[in-house]
């Protein structure tokens, strides 16, 4: 999907939410925590008021190859996209390649990689899936055919310390990614916040 090219009903349609659409891309190492974050962040926007859904690689039919595992969920995002959702997506996304597409489906400012930063030896201890191997390689999936090196992200929006904090201090970071980027508005969030309080 090319940002110059949106369709007049999508703009129709986004007009009766609250906020606008957008695509949080969490990608990083095997177990370095993106499906906790994902789904943490889906639940604090929905309490919000906000349009949101999670989407994980494990959704994925496994018996797709790595690349088209990856069109998939990016069929799935758009689709959702289109529908006004902040979709946030939750996926090893070990190369560039497959970052550069991802980034290339959606308008530019609707679009947010975030890469969940945490040691290799930490997510190894974590992991258990026996995804990494003793060369610093790792399996993405049981549709790769051999390990692969994760490579280093050069272009995201956001970079999240998931050793030094929490997950709610992470999902505040990115709560704050979507306000300052403009997908929602300081004055919905405000009047969100109010909605959910409960009497006294």
């Amino acid at each position: 999907m090319q940002s110059s090219s949106l369709p007049a009903t999508d703009l129709m349609r986004w007009s009766l939410n609250r906020h606008m659409p957008a695509v949080v891309w969490i990608s990083g190492l095997p177990a370095s925590g993106k499906t906790s974050l994902a789904t943490a962040l889906e639940l604090r926007l929905l309490n919000m008021g906000f349009h949101a859904i999670a989407l994980d690689e494990s959704l994925i039919d496994a018996r797709l190859s790595q690349s088209s595992a990856h069109r998939a969920m990016l069929d799935k995002a758009a689709l959702l996209f289109h529908a006004g959702q902040v979709v946030v997506i939750s996926m090893i996304s070990p190369t560039r390649k497959e970052r550069i597409l991802s980034r290339s489906f959606f308008p530019k400012m609707l679009f947010y990689e975030v890469y969940l930063d945490a040691p290799e030896l930490v997510c190894a201890e974590r992991d258990l899936h026996h995804r990494y191997s003793n060369k610093g390689e790792i399996i993405v999936s049981s549709r790769q055919a051999c390990p692969i090196r994760y490579e280093p992200h050069r272009n995201a929006e956001m970079s999240l310390d998931v050793v030094g904090l929490s997950v709610r201090e992470c999902v505040e970071e990115l709560v704050v990614m979507l306000t300052d980027g403009g997908c929602l508005d300081r004055r919905e969030m405000q009047r969100s916040t109010e909605e959910l309080e409960l009497p006294p």
